[in-house]
């Protein structure tokens, strides 16, 4: 699989859970997929599409920005930006957040086996000091 058809199947996968679509959403992941959420929580595959078959979570807009793509022979990584504007549960959830999936190779067909969502922020400012500050010797 090139980076390109890896990047497309990403595509598909953020155009399934814009629009709520189970199957192709059950389709495009492993049976043990697992979602790392923004807090840290842990859905397993199962309670992940309920969350769609429920109707509990809705998502009017998600996009996806790649950043990189690395492979290691059966396992891609691939890591991008998503924003998305949602709602749970009738709650707002709109963010914005660096995605990392991890796609396995399997009888010849790529999948997402894991999402890790983390929220978009800034360097600590002890961080962006120690960037900017010049190597001492």
């Amino acid at each position: 699989m090139t980076d390109d058809e890896i990047q497309s199947l990403i595509e598909h996968l953020t155009r399934a859970e814009q629009d709520g679509d189970i199957s192709a959403l059950d389709m495009l992941t492993t049976s043990d997929f697992t979602l790392v959420g923004p807090l840290g929580f842990l859905l397993p595959k199962d309670e992940w599409l309920d969350r769609y078959r429920s109707g509990a979570l809705t998502t009017e807009v998600l996009t996806w920005q790649p950043e990189s793509v690395r492979r290691h022979n059966d396992t891609a990584i691939v890591i991008g930006r998503q924003e998305q504007r949602a709602r749970y549960q009738g709650h707002p959830v709109d963010a914005r957040f660096r995605t990392t999936h991890v796609l396995l190779r399997r009888d010849d067909q790529w999948r997402v086996a894991s999402t890790h969502l983390s929220p978009i922020g800034e360097p600590p400012a002890f961080g962006q000091q120690a960037r900017s500050a010049p190597p001492t010797t």
